[in-house]
């Protein structure tokens, strides 16, 4: 059973915090003072300093005593001033940049570089080359992590080339996911708030997969994945470590990491009249896996589930997007499930308002409406309404009891080849969330 524990503030963090903001407001007026002082002195003409050198005299020994702890103090912010100088002189001269950007880049399309942001991976870029082995081939490299380091991707994903003349399409993906800012708040739908614990996680995946397109707007898929998960400490120190609270007992995968061997079968249907922003469009992707721990064999487990979206045109480009989803994770015999592959909701892609792995169970059932219309040119403004719930059996719960609930509103910018930009702010019990994303799906 999970218990709660309140989160107490140690004693002196709060004088500690205030002298280290204290410092580094003296530190940042000192180093801007220093660099304003130095660019009032190069804009002398020499003349005139060489005459304000003369009249000037030499410090004593007993001066140069006195001014050794100012001195030092201003070293540090003169060293920045100086290589930043020299460093903005080599890039400016080298040309380093343009350089850059006309090698990664072309002028047909095939390669190119975009920036990228996404709440749970933060912001970077990813390298695109098209045509590159053959010529429905694309490659994709990411990089992107959040300002403090806490949560990085790096991916390199090759998709899209033929085997068999074409009638087999094949794919390889490599991915590294930090993340250690991640929450949870117990099992099940009753999950309280005030019992949120963090805790770090790490995954490297190792991907390879085929897949044939029998009819139109079909693919069938079938992947074989390698993958190494461990739960880790986490930096985020305002609430209390996972370790304090749970155990492996009481929550499989905090202690043990799962090396798991995963096969899927992904079957997707997607006809759109406009990518990016249809007015009429059927997105149904149904999935299925079986998960085999091969490291310590703690964890054997499948997981199946479908995503069904149905946009509908009403009359001036408005649309209206139905949504419904549902996914179920069962063990193998006395097997274990790891809790960060539990179904959950949470976050943007669910129900948004609540945040990430806010609920977390065996099972989940979610929908969800979305009308959208255009305020400007490939900008459209839309209000939602989200909900859904997660059960250990949800076939013996479907009822609205602990149901979750969020609605709010956002922004979406898009071009031709898909949806760019996505804002939104989402209201739920818990408060409220504003999500943002930039290139993530191109």
């Amino acid at each position: 059973m999970q218990k709660p524990v309140k989160f107490k503030q140690k004693a002196g963090q709060c004088p500690m915090r205030c002298l280290q903001v204290f410092i580094l407001i003296v530190f940042t007026c000192t180093f801007f003072s220093f660099g304003r002082l130095v660019a009032q002195e190069e804009k002398k003409p020499e003349t005139q300093n060489k005459l304000l050198a003369k009249k000037l005299k030499s410090k004593s020994t007993w001066e140069k005593i006195l001014d050794f702890p100012g001195d030092l103090l201003m070293l540090p912010p003169k060293l920045a001033l100086e290589t930043s100088r020299e460093v903005l002189e080599f890039v400016d001269k080298s040309k380093i940049v343009p350089k850059t950007v006309d090698r990664l880049t072309s002028d047909d399309g095939l390669r190119g570089v975009r920036p990228t942001y996404s709440t749970r991976t933060g912001a970077g870029f990813y390298y695109f080359q098209k045509s590159l082995w053959q010529q429905t081939s694309r490659l994709k490299m990411t990089a992107t992590s959040s300002f403090n380091g806490d949560r990085m991707k790096f991916e390199f994903k090759q998709n899209e080339f033929s085997l068999l003349n074409g009638f087999v399409r094949g794919g390889y993906l490599y991915r590294y996911t930090k993340l250690d800012e991640e929450s949870i708040y117990g099992l099940g739908p009753l999950a309280e708030k005030e019992n949120r614990s963090d805790y770090g996680f790490r995954q490297k995946l190792t991907e390879i997969c085929l897949g044939i397109n029998p009819i139109t707007n079909l693919s069938i898929n079938v992947t074989g994945s390698y993958e190494v998960n461990k739960v880790r400490p986490s930096h985020e120190l305002e609430h209390t470590p996972i370790f304090e609270i749970y155990d492996e007992s009481t929550l499989p995968g905090v202690e043990e990491p799962a090396d798991l061997l995963t096969w899927q079968v992904n079957l997707n249907f997607n006809r759109n009249d406009r990518p990016g922003n249809p007015t009429s469009a059927t997105d149904f992707r149904i999935h299925a896996g079986v998960f085999n721990d091969i490291g310590e064999d703690h964890f054997d487990f499948w997981r199946a589930g479908f995503d069904f979206t149905q946009v509908v045109h009403f009359f001036y480009e408005r649309t209206l997007a139905f949504r419904i989803a549902a996914e179920t994770t069962e063990p193998f015999g006395d097997k274990k499930i790891p809790f960060y592959y539990l179904s959950e909701l949470g976050s943007e892609e669910t129900i948004r308002g609540f945040s990430r792995g806010r609920f977390r169970d065996r099972d989940m059932f979610l929908g969800s409406l979305e009308y959208r219309y255009p305020i400007l040119r490939m900008v459209d403004a839309y209000i939602f309404a989200d909900a859904g719930k997660v059960a250990f059996d949800i076939t013996k719960e479907m009822d609205t009891k602990n149901l979750q609930t969020g609605y709010g509103g956002g922004v979406r910018v898009y071009n031709s080849g898909g949806l760019v930009l996505k804002t939104e702010f989402g209201v739920s019990d818990d408060g409220g969330r504003f999500y943002f994303s930039l290139n993530k799906g191109l």
